[in-house]
This record gives C-alpha cells, sequence and structure tokens, in this order.
C-alpha cells in the first residue's frame, strides 16, 4: 500500500482552512454576526462591570451653582448622573446605538453600550479621565473591547471617546474650569 505524499498544496489547503475557522470564531466572538454552531460555542454575551440605573435628575443645576460661586470647590458628580446625562444626548442623535451605561472604578470607568442593529453586540471602552491642555475634561482610552475581542481605539473607541467627552464638556461649560479630575467608585471627582 504506498504511502500518500505530503504535498505543499494540501499544506496551503489545511492553513487557509485553520485561518478561515479562526477568522469564524473572532468574528462570531465579537457578537456582530451569529455564525450558526460556532456562536453557540465561543460566544459568551458579556456584561458591564454592573449596570446602572440613570438618575432621575442630571447635573447641570450643581454646576451652574458652582459657576455663581454658590458651592464648594469639589464636585462629585455620580455614575447614575452621567448615565443619564449620556442616555439624554444619545437619544437625540442617530447612531443606532442604546443603554449607555458609565460605570465609575478607581482607577478607570467603564463605558458600555449595545448596538442594536447587531444583533445587540456590545461595546466596552475602558477610559482613564484627565485634562487636556485647555482644562476641560478629556479621557484616554485603555481599552476597547466588542463582544469579547479587543479592538484597535481608532476603530470605535476615538469616535465614542469624542462623543463622552464633548457631552460632559457641554454641561462643564456653565462652571469654572476644573483644575483636576480623579475616580473613586461610584463617582468622578472634579476640583475647581
Amino acid at each position: 500500500m504506498p504511502v500518500p505524499k505530503f504535498s505543499i498544496r494540501r499544506l496551503i489547503y489545511l492553513g487557509l482552512a485553520v485561518l478561515g475557522f479562526w477568522v469564524m470564531v473572532q468574528v462570531s466572538r465579537t457578537g456582530l454576526w451569529q455564525i450558526p454552531w460556532i456562536s453557540r460555542i465561543f460566544y459568551n454575551p458579556p456584561q458591564p462591570i454592573r449596570v446602572v440605573a440613570p438618575a432621575d435628575i442630571s447635573f447641570p443645576s450643581t454646576l451652574a451653582k458652582i459657576g455663581q460661586g454658590l458651592l464648594a470647590t469639589q464636585v462629585l458628580i455620580s455614575e447614575n448622573e452621567m448615565t443619564r446625562l449620556l442616555s439624554d444626548s444619545l437619544t437625540m442623535t442617530r447612531l443606532g446605538i442604546s443603554r449607555p451605561n458609565l460605570v465609575v472604578e478607581p482607577e478607570s470607568l467603564e463605558f458600555s453600550f449595545l448596538i442594536p442593529q447587531r444583533n445587540n453586540a456590545q461595546v466596552r471602552l475602558y477610559l482613564f479621565p484627565l485634562l487636556n491642555d485647555k482644562k476641560e475634561l478629556d479621557f484616554q482610552i485603555q481599552k476597547t473591547l466588542i463582544g469579547e475581542v479587543k479592538f484597535p481605539s481608532w476603530i470605535i473607541g476615538q469616535p465614542t471617546r469624542l462623543l463622552l467627552a464633548q457631552e460632559l464638556n457641554t454641561f462643564l461649560k456653565a462652571s469654572h474650569k476644573p483644575s483636576a479630575v480623579k475616580t473613586q467608585s461610584g463617582n468622578l471627582v472634579l476640583n475647581f
């Protein structure tokens, strides 16, 4: 019985099959597309650190009082207030995202939302707050995840970071410029 020869062509086909399978697994792990049996095996819907309920009222009135010199120079903005602000502002846009959730941890912020047009795929950004040269609130992206897969931040992280910073800075314009920003569990701390 002759021994089958291992040809370079078979090796190339095997390599392409393995590469194709790996790509399908990675695509299914994002949650953007459902691949029938691969998604069931390899995709577990990610969950945020915790789900934050939007506050009943937003925080612009507090910042307006700071601008008039009526309050202390340190303000705590809760994750509930920021989630409410983002929920209100995102409903006015046509970005096609839903259920924004902003969790503030001692070392970072987790901003997550769903993309309903894509099987409710969850996007999570891990951000660090800072002040830019103009003393405006900005964020440094630590990592961007779509589903369970880490993506380069320029794909979806940078536009989302800009939107988040723009919305928060719009409400900060009523007050003095902050001199420092830090996080504590559940709150963004602004010093004026």
